[in-house]
């Protein structure tokens, strides 16, 4: 059940982000429905076929809709309490399942979805509806997470017209993409969104971005034995760049709110080691790492990330090799612009976990 300031920003905003919502065994179940339907059809399927599951592929772009009764595990969550309190909460006791689907994107290909409302598929005149997005692994800008531009449900949820889009192959609507937000979250996470909200996201990058930075590194660093990243936002990226240079990768994760080694993971004395990050702005987590380098008595070379938005904030003051450096304004939180006021504020990392 959401609680009531939780329904009142939804309806003021047209979504609403939920952190951490699913068990572990809930995600792992879902997890492994998911990739035995994504390898079915796979096996089947390799261009743009319409068959009778509905399913549907192209450029790398995957709808697998109405499924969830041939996986009970995925059935018994998607018809379960869990759904049914969030809907409830929202659309009151009269609630009924309109469609469930996976989608997948493939990465290094160009596959995106354009901006639109769901309810511009609809081809009628009907009530708004409810859509429950689930990541099923950490979600962001690299691999193609969820746009949302935010609308007042309660004066703002009329259907844009929408023409068709051949790049993208669907349908899509103009908007105002400057005032949009990316929907960053950690596996486990959902996204709650009304049929009336525009919404979009663009292709996974993420091999092709992790092979350029990894070139850059090979450039950079000319021997390195391991690749150590923080967990959670780390992992993907450090594990990739490691495939890519071929070379073995740990990584760092909370314990009582500290990085440990777990999992068999160790630093060998006097082994060269990169700290590859997926961000670093404050460079605290890098730091943190550095610790354990330094415990295990071995030499840390240097950073590597995806986006460095540290500037002269950083902590850290080895070389820091990045795909991209930003300059992200920061506000007073009395000074805020309006269309920042509207987005409920949330503090990403693993720092506070126990």
């Amino acid at each position: 059940m959401l609680k009531e300031n939780e329904v009142k920003f939804y309806n003021q905003n047209g979504y609403l982000i939920l952190k951490d919502k699913l068990d572990k065994n809930t995600l792992s179940d879902l997890k492994n429905s998911t990739t035995q339907l994504i390898e079915e059809f796979k096996k089947n399927q390799s261009t743009f076929i319409r068959d009778k599951n509905r399913n549907i592929s192209k450029h790398g772009k995957m709808f697998l809709s109405n499924r969830c009764e041939d996986f009970p595990l995925m059935e018994k969550f998607t018809k379960g309490n869990f759904v049914k309190s969030i809907c409830r909460s929202i659309l009151g006791e009269k609630i009924y399942l309109f469609n469930e689907q996976v989608v997948n994107k493939e990465p290094q290909t160009e596959s995106k979805f354009a901006w639109h409302q769901d309810s511009g598929y609809v081809g009628h005149d009907h009530k708004a509806y409810l859509s429950i997005w689930i990541a099923l692994c950490d979600t962001n800008e690299n691999n193609g997470a969820l746009r949302i531009l935010p609308i007042n449900l309660e004066r703002e949820a009329k259907i844009e017209e929408h023409v068709w889009s051949e790049q993208s192959s669907d349908l899509s609507m103009k908007v105002q993409e400057e005032k949009s937000i990316s929907c960053t979250i950690e596996e486990g996470g959902l996204v709650l969104f009304s049929s009336r909200t525009p919404h979009a996201s663009f292709p996974n990058k993420s091999k092709t971005l992790c092979k350029s930075l990894a070139a850059k590194i090979k450039k950079k660093f000319k021997k390195i034995d391991i690749i150590l990243s923080p967990a959670m936002g780390g992992v993907i990226l450090g594990y990739e760049i490691g495939r890519n240079l071929n070379l073995p990768n740990i990584f760092a994760e909370r314990v009582q709110g500290k990085f440990e080694l777990r999992r068999g993971f160790k630093i060998l004395k006097n082994s060269k080691v990169l700290i590859v990050e997926d961000v670093i702005t404050t460079g605290k987590s890098s730091s943190e790492c550095n610790k354990l380098i330094k415990k295990s008595r071995a030499k840390l070379l240097g950073f590597a990330c995806l986006i460095n938005r540290s500037h002269k904030k950083k902590l850290i003051s080895k070389k820091i090799v990045s795909q991209v450096d930003l300059t992200i304004p920061t506000y007073h939180p009395k000074k805020l612009p309006s269309f920042l006021k509207k987005i409920k504020p949330t503090k990403p990392g693993s720092r506070g976990l126990k």
